[in-house]
């Protein structure tokens, strides 16, 4: 999103689009809108591995935008395909932890940060290339050199696609984000 003409990011970490502020932008997952609409932005996490593509609307909205100020942000997700194809991956950091009863660092914990994606698409059994199925999850558990002190992260984003005829296509999909975060 940053290399389009026109947005910058702030100390933050917030996006500005056209001068605008960064509650500003209005967010769409497969035209359904995800902005949050207490604080602006975006209301939830989605995993990069779920995105097929990101269209970005800088000015000249249409009617159906008629909430969005300074910018709009349209992710599509994936879609399987006529094969089977998945992908898993794993992350892990070592990092040590301060012990509080000692007054110092302890030893490298294993699990301190840690993390799993994975996907999984293709066509739906007896329907060919008339159906096809993608899902995409990832958990992120981020540690801390303090004790209690991380954030864990799941995601899930799926969708069915019907097409029960070549010029007719019916996307079905959802997404669910949780984060829990605990601070020392």
């Amino acid at each position: 999103i940053l290399l389009q003409n026109g947005a910058v990011q702030d100390g933050q970490g917030g996006l500005h689009v056209r001068g605008g502020r960064s509650d500003e932008l209005t967010y769409y997952l497969d035209g359904k809108e995800l902005s949050d609409p207490l604080l602006g932005g975006i209301g939830t996490q989605i995993s990069p591995d779920a995105i097929e593509e990101l269209v970005i609307n800088r000015g000249g909205f249409d009617a159906q935008y008629g909430d969005a100020m300074s910018g709009i942000v349209n992710i599509i997700t994936k879609e399987g395909g006529e094969r089977y194809t998945g992908r898993l991956r794993s992350t892990i950091s070592l990092q040590p932890r301060y012990d509080v009863q000692r007054g110092g660092y302890g030893r490298s914990e294993f699990a301190n940060g840690h993390g799993l994606e994975g996907t999984l698409g293709g066509a739906l059994p007896r329907l060919g290339d008339n159906g096809t199925f993608f899902v995409s999850g990832q958990r992120e558990i981020e540690g801390n050199y303090l004790p209690h002190h991380g954030s864990t992260l799941n995601t899930m984003t799926g969708n069915l696609v019907f097409r029960p005829h070549p010029l007719l296509k019916l996307k079905v999909g959802g997404h669910y984000a949780t984060r829990r975060q605990g601070i020392y």
